[in-house]
């Protein structure tokens, strides 16, 4: 059969196809908004969306969306809209000081996750998430939220001033190398327009010298009824909460006068442009090249045609992403790699964008290249199969988003309805969205996509985009070189491209004798445990209805990972290289091609403690991941031509200079972990001796004793069926005696250790901390319960302490970490960045928080707010995991192998925690004396 029919037949499976007679929907139709969205419009120009849903039952969530961000600031305002949406947190008219924060915690509301905002430049967002439908009165105060944010945030004199301090310290954590890069990249590429001069983070001597009434006046006459919208989203009677909304928004009084929202735009060019950036502290290397396409208008993108439109680029996306990765496997490919992407610049342009990675360094030959495999793609179009292969990749990634799609929670939803109301992106049924998009792909032809190619590839108006670091500004090619190139490139003769070979047979072509269960017996979390006559363990868990394109789910674990061996630099370097191992003959690109009509994926790991394979796959293609399965413990792909690139790769790795903050990583894990030999780094000797023998004969010892592995899958598949498949592809692998290892320790170690380090020459100066305390850990559920009170109450005092009270911070990580094996043990670890004036100061803030927590116990209050969140949260939770594969995976395998499940969803368990214990597990872990300190200063 002709690989076009079989791509055909793919394609069909898919995505739903009109019925024979049926019209497809025409470009210019408008796309059918979906009936159960009540939209209306208040006679102070306020929006309002309202949609009974219930992902999750009886929650809902609450929005307000502005149709105005940075875009509307003067030059004198630049960041007043960004500090604006912080203010929306620190008082209002009804809800004074930090009232909003409190109120909601006290319903199982917390900042941070159900509670957030955003700034862009042409929009601003807040909203409370997953709210309890718990009484009526939470519904109305939550209204009221949203009316103070319309127009009554108060900002106070004092709030601003501390406010500024967090402000200072969000601008220094995101003030990085690769954020500077970012923001002078978005600079060229927005060059001509006020875009390029709204970062959003906005001009810190602004920030810190506003007055109050400066911002007060850029709030009221921005941020006003006719730009704004609310949004309701959830378990809700709609007609109830549409009088509510009437009721409450109606006062917010209209604007008078209103000034008149202006429209920004990116000029149009008709010639190549070039930029550089740099930045003294990166050490990216790159070259781009960036197309601009015209961004449909707000009438066209409420029409079928923009679904249309945007398939046609992905096709042409995914055939570009194929001829390149063939033209850089070439042996005169002059660049690395190239990645290939789609994007827009806000409204105003749609995108194509080519990043070429350079070999050596060297720009000036990544340029020639990538400019020479454009214009042939420009001169030549693509080929019949080249289309019908893409376009049977993108039915298969839009089925995967679509499914995603029906299975929206009320967060989602919301977020589609500021999408209309911002941007005038329909809301549309799963049912729709599914028929409307199978239609355009299947009406979709080779040469419409070929007609994209003026606006994709033309070099007039497209950007030369490099980004080099100081180092090797030398191999940078000059604007003038860039134009030449382009100009060469145009007159150059160029071949038509090779037509690909014949595809590749199946996959799997090895005979093999199937093994039997030998034993069956019904094992905990109603799963079924089958013992195959080759003695491997495999446990089987049903799951109905299954969220998600692939059904069926499988980990399998041999427990030692590096302890099975004395080759730590060996490990590592087979570490890196099984991640992107192909089996038999293939690549990871060639098993991709193979595999494109197929859903089915496998993973290949080396933990330091464990060795794993996992994957997933549609219930039509089990069969085809135990296959993989099969292949990768018997046949991984250790060609010498594919070990050899990785080998090259991995020399030019290491021959690369460090930055600091890797070598600050290196040498603090050193202190962290007492200079573990796991730590231990492959060095260029190492890649002369592991050559693909010992590498094979390592992955050998690691994975290809089946034996070895205890094997979980969890689906939507009767255990009877899925039977005989595993007995054929598991059990007749053969199987040694099971090896044995010393298990080994990699733990912190005890007691007081620290490291510090600091680099100078920073553009912003910055110390970035984490605090860790750990030790022994009676590993139970109870107790793991306390744990998440500890970590809950320790960052929402940190929030306090550390942000709010001392501006030392934007955020505060707190997070914890458990283990079972070898024994019992806890992490508790507390992370930010912050000017390294407060260093001291704030790990001082730090230490006291924990012992305060250790001598005295949490309020009922406290603990109280944590209950209702995680009361919330585990019953939100439950509804997906028990309808997850990786849910019943991850049970399966604690349950095995560390002999308790920490249920870490059980309402029971999480409601049952009191002040005494948060205090008794603080006091445990401070009592132990461990504690780890890293710093890393940048001045």
């Amino acid at each position: 059969m002709k690989k076009s029919v079989l791509i055909r037949a793919a394609l069909l499976c898919l995505l739903a196809v009109p019925a024979a007679g049926q019209v497809p929907a025409g470009p210019q139709e408008k796309m059918p908004l979906d009936g159960e969205v009540r939209v209306g419009r208040l006679d102070n120009g306020m929006t309002y969306y309202i949609r009974h849903y219930d992902n999750p039952r009886q929650r809902a969530d609450f929005f307000i969306a502005h149709d105005v961000g940075a875009l509307q600031e003067e030059d004198d305002q630049n960041g007043l809209a960004h500090f604006l949406e912080h203010m929306a947190f620190n008082g209002t008219k009804h809800f004074p000081g930090k009232g909003i924060l409190n109120y909601l915690a006290a319903n199982g509301v917390r900042f941070g996750y159900n509670v957030n905002a955003y700034t862009s430049r042409d929009r601003t967002v807040y909203n409370v998430s997953n709210v309890p439908l718990v009484r009526e009165g939470l519904v109305d105060s939550l209204l009221l939220i949203l009316h103070d944010w319309s127009y009554y945030i108060a900002c106070e004199p004092g709030e601003i001033e501390s406010e500024r301090g967090v402000i200072r310290e969000e601008w220094r954590r995101g003030n990085d190398a690769r954020s500077r890069m970012a923001r002078k990249s978005a600079e060229v590429e927005y060059d001509g327009s006020k875009y390029a001069r709204r970062d959003v983070i906005g001009d810190m001597e602004i920030v810190n010298s506003f007055g109050r009434q400066t911002l007060i006046d850029f709030y009221h006459k921005w941020y006003r009824p006719d730009l704004q919208a609310v949004i309701v989203v959830g378990d809700v009677d709609v007609d109830a909460m549409e009088r509510k909304i009437r009721d409450v928004m109606s006062s917010i009084p209209k604007a008078e006068n209103p000034a008149r929202k202006e429209v920004y735009d990116i000029p149009q060019r008709d010639k190549p442009r070039y930029g550089l950036v740099t930045d003294p502290e990166t050490k990216a290397v790159a070259v781009k090249l960036i197309f601009y396409q015209p961004y449909p208008s707000e009438e066209e993108r409420a029409t079928v045609g923009a679904v249309s439109d945007e398939l046609a680029r992905k096709v042409f996306l995914e055939m570009a992403r194929a001829r390149l990765a063939e033209a850089e496997k070439r042996p005169d490919a002059r660049y690395k790699r190239v990645v290939a992407v789609l994007g827009s610049l806000a409204t105003c342009r749609n995108t194509f964008m080519l990043t070429a990675l350079p070999k050596e360094h060297d720009m000036r030959e990544a340029l020639a290249g990538v400019l020479t495999d454009v214009e042939q793609i420009r001169r030549y179009g693509f080929s019949r199969e080249e289309f019908e292969a893409a376009r049977a990749k993108v039915a298969r990634s839009e089925k995967a988003a679509l499914e995603k799609y029906r299975l929206a929670t009320n967060t989602d939803l919301a977020g589609r309805y500021v999408e209309h109301f911002t941007r005038n992106v329909p809301y549309v049924t799963p049912d729709d969205r599914t028929r409307i998009v199978g239609e355009q792909l299947d009406a979709l032809t080779c040469e419409e996509v070929n007609g994209l190619r003026a606006g994709m590839t033309s070099p007039e108006g497209m950007l030369v985009l490099v980004s080099s670091s100081e180092e090797y500004m030398d191999k940078v090619p000059a604007e003038a070189e860039a134009f030449d190139l382009i100009d060469s490139v145009k007159r150059a003769k160029i071949a038509r491209p090779e037509r690909r070979g014949k595809s590749a047979g199946p996959l799997f072509t090895e005979k093999v004798t199937p093994g039997k269960v030998v034993r069956t017996r019904k094992a905990p979390l109603g799963a079924e445990e089958w013992t195959l006559s080759n003695g491997v363990k495999v446990f089987w868990r049903t799951v109905p209805e299954v969220i998600g394109v692939r059904k069926v789910g499988v980990t399998a674990v041999s427990e030692g990972g590096f302890a099975r061996d004395s080759d730590v630099e060996g490990m590592h370097l087979l570490q890196n290289y099984i991640r992107t191992m192909g089996v038999k003959d293939l690549d990871r690109a060639g098993m991709r091609d193979l595999l494109f009509a197929h859903d089915a994926s496998l993973m290949v790991t080396l933990g330091r403690t464990e060795s794993v394979f996992s994957g997933a796959s549609g219930v039509a293609d089990f069969e085809l991941l135990l296959q993989l399965l099969h292949l990768y413990i018997t046949r991984p792909n250790f060609s010498e031509q594919a070990y050899g690139d990785y080998l090259d790769l991995a020399r030019a790795s290491l021959g690369k200079e460090k930055s600091p903050k890797a070598l600050f990583a290196e040498r603090a894990d050193s202190v962290k972990y007492g200079g573990h030999p796991w730590l231990r780094r492959a060095t260029p000797a190492t890649l002369d001796r592991f050559d693909r023998e010992a590498a094979r004969r390592l992955y050998d010892k690691l994975f290809g004793n089946v034996a070895d592995f205890v094997f979980f899958f969890a689906g939507e598949m009767p255990a009877a069926e899925a039977r005989p498949l595993v007995e054929k592809y598991i059990g007749s692998l053969p199987a040694a005696p099971k090896r044995k290892f010393a298990k080994t320790d990699f733990r912190i170690v005890p007691g007081a250790a620290e490291y510090d380090a600091v680099v100078p020459g920073a553009v912003t100066p910055k110390s970035s901390i984490e605090r860790i305390y750990h030790g022994r850990f009676d590993y139970t559920p109870e107790n793991y319960a306390a744990l998440r009170y500890v970590t809950y109450i320790l960052g929402a005092r940190y929030l306090t302490t550390v942000r709010e009270e001392k501006g030392g911070t934007y955020y505060v990580g707190v997070h914890d970490e458990v283990s079972a094996r070898p024994r019992g043990y806890c992490q508790l670890v507390v992370s930010f960045d912050t000017d390294p004036k407060l260093c001291e100061m704030l790990l001082g803030e730090v230490q006291k928080g924990i012992e305060r927590l250790a001598a005295e116990a949490p309020s009922e209050q406290e603990v109280n707010e944590a209950m209702l969140y995680f009361r919330k949260v585990n019953a939100e939770s439950r509804s997906k995991n028990l309808k997850s594969t990786s849910y019943w995976l991850n049970k399966m395998r604690a349950e095995y192998f560390d002999g308790v499940d920490l249920d870490k969803d059980n309402e029971a368990l999480f409601t049952a925690v009191t002040p005494a214990e948060v205090r008794r597990l603080a006091r445990e872990i401070l009592a132990q004396g461990n504690r780890y300190t890293a710093v890393f200063t940048q001045e």
